[in-house]
């Protein structure tokens, strides 16, 4: 009898545990619920819509999430990206949402911070379009800008503990908090108020245009 419930014990924890390793992930079950496309095979989820968060997400390593149309991450929900996120939308932290990023974000749209809300880089953004902070972004890995970074507004906030490497724009109106690396390279600009902490650094020909005011 013992052997038997021991026998049952054991098929239970073996049934449970491969449902647990075939279970689907966060974003499959986000992705497949939002109606958008996803495609097993390369554990990819493609947005085409506008859609706001509905509690939190984790995109693990082996995943993509591309974004062809808008994404707003609201109401204290928090997006963490272990994998990549190809944005040639509009992706925004917005009133109280979070996103987190360890893997790699590839922007050729819009990456945006609105009200309280916080972008947290610990891995790599890649920017060909627009960065526009407007709360908080926090870097504590690398961004390649080769687009428009710009911190903006009453509350707009950058604070960088890691590398930034500009080959395009940063305007910065309002705070930017510098306690690691900012290089402009050759096309690099940066315009708008000075950063507080480390100066910028300059390569080449780069040009640094101070503010102005009349």
């Amino acid at each position: 009898m013992k052997r038997l419930a021991l026998l049952v014990i054991l098929a239970f924890v073996f049934v449970f545990s491969q449902k647990s390793v075939f279970a689907e992930s966060e974003l499959e079950s986000w992705c497949i619920a939002q109606g958008q496309i996803w495609d097993a095979a390369t554990s990819t989820c493609t947005v085409n819509d506008t859609l706001f968060s509905s509690g939190p997400l984790s995109i693990l390593s082996s995943e993509t999430l591309k974004n062809n149309g808008a994404i707003l991450i609201i109401s204290d929900d928090t997006f963490t990206n272990y994998g990549i996120i190809n944005n040639s939308g509009y992706l925004s932290a917005e009133f109280f949402g979070y996103l987190d990023n360890y893997g790699a974000i590839n922007n050729s749209g819009e990456l945006s911070t609105g009200l309280y809300s916080t972008i947290s880089n610990y891995g790599t953004i890649n920017n060909s379009d627009i960065i526009s902070n407007y709360s908080s972004l926090d870097n504590y890995g690398t961004i390649n800008n080769n687009g428009e970074f710009s911190t903006a507004g009453l509350n707009g906030n950058t604070s960088n503990y890691g590398t930034i490497n500009n080959s395009d724009l940063i305007s910065n109106y309002a705070r930017f908090e510098n306690g690691g690396t900012v290089r402009n390279l050759c096309s690099g600009i940066h315009s708008g108020n000075p950063l507080e902490g480390n100066p910028v650094e300059d390569f080449g020909n780069c040009i640094y245009f101070p503010l102005t005011l009349e």
